[in-house]
Order: structure tokens, then sequence, then C-alpha cells
């Protein structure tokens, strides 16, 4: 069985560039719709772990949000998954971000490559998904982790999927 992802645009009235606040707060809402209507989860109080992961008090049901330039996903499964969504786009520092934040082995290759940003939002993406997994979020030393070839966690085989969607690279992270 795989993690079930739900991905939505914000609507306009929400602006043509809603701040992050704005996405978070709507994320939210979209998470708890799902949760209530497609998961029969009535009771939404949601707690923090020590690193800041959210997590449902009154359900062993698993979630995490991303949000990115109007677009929400969220992604729900059994047990311990992170996700993550990046609008691609041509940034100015993304030598230095890739520098500053790849793992030696991602940063060999970013740099073979003529057209760095599907890579880039890829390496991106995947990152924060298996920091996020691991509940550990951006805030770990994403320059430790490697996302290419099976990423582990305690030993086990980890599952990234990443995807291109319209204008936006998604992945999430997950173990069997």
């Amino acid at each position: 069985m795989k993690p079930d992802v739900y991905i939505k645009k914000i609507p306009i009235w929400y602006g043509s560039n809603p701040s992050s606040k704005i996405q978070s707060r709507y994320a939210a809402k979209f998470r708890d719709k799902i949760a209530r209507n497609l998961y029969g989860i009535d009771d939404l109080q949601i707690q923090y772990g020590n690193k800041g992961k959210p997590f449902f008090i009154n359900s062993r049901l698993c979630f995490n949000v991303s949000h990115s330039c109007r677009m929400v996903c969220v992604v729900f499964y059994d047990k311990p998954v992170g996700i993550d969504i990046e609008y691609i786009r041509p940034r100015k520092m993304m030598d230095q971000l890739a520098s500053r934040y790849f793992h030696k082995d991602e940063l060999c290759k970013f740099k073979s490559l003529d057209n760095r940003i599907e890579y880039f939002y890829r390496i991106w993406t995947r990152k924060e998904s298996y920091l996020k997994f691991l509940g550990i979020g951006v805030g770990g030393n994403l320059k430790k982790y490697s996302t290419e070839g099976k990423p582990k966690n305690d030993g086990k085989d980890v599952i990234i999927v990443s995807y291109v969607k319209g204008s936006y690279y998604i992945s999430y992270t997950y173990q069997d």
C-alpha cells in the first residue's frame, strides 16, 4: 500500500501571491477536510513532536503537508511520511544553495548537468520530504543526507517518490 497524496491549488480570492502564513492556513484546512471526509477523523487534535512534526492525537493516521506558490499538498499514510512541493523556476543562487545543502554525490551530479533546474528541485524536494519523514525537518543537516540511491531509516530502505506535476516538483517519503 502506498501513501495517499492530495494536491490542490489555492483559489485566486486568497490573492495572486498569498503569504506563507495564508498558504499554511489553507493547507491545514485542506488537510482537516480530507481527514474528516475521507478518513473519518472527527476529533482533529494535533500535537507536535520534539522537532516540530505534527501528528493527530486521536488517530494512528500519519500526515504531512507542504505548500509552494499557490499549491498545497497533503499526504496520509499509516506510518510516518514526509512531503514537499516546490514551484519550478530558475533561482539566482541555485549553485550556491546546491553547494551549501547537497550531499557530495548529489552536488557532483548537479555540477555535471547542463540543465540543472529540474535536478535541483528533484533533490531539494527529496531532501525536504526525507527530513520531514524522519521528523527532523529542514533544520536538520541537509548536506549529511543523500537522497539518491536507497536512503535508509533504522537500517531499512526508505522509498522516495518524485514527479513533476505541471510547474511543480513533488516528492514524498515513506517506509513499507
